[in-house]
Parts: structure tokens; sequence; C-alpha cells
């Protein structure tokens, strides 16, 4: 479930709209901005 990892109160710049987001590194993978 995605929803766990954002709106914890950080900006995250997807490409196009600028949210307050942050996104937890996974163990070995990339951090996942999509949802």
């Amino acid at each position: 479930n995605p929803f766990f990892l954002v709106f914890l109160g950080e900006q995250w710049d997807d490409g196009s709209v600028r949210k307050t987001t942050r996104v937890q590194q996974p163990p070995g993978g990339q951090s996942k901005g999509l949802w």
C-alpha cells in the first residue's frame, strides 16, 4: 500500500507537480515516487 509512504511531510518533485510527500527507499531498490 503506497499510502503509508506518502503525505509524511517532505516535498517530492515528481517532475510535473510539486507535492509534499516523502517516499521511503526500499532495501536495495530505488525510491518509488509513483502512486
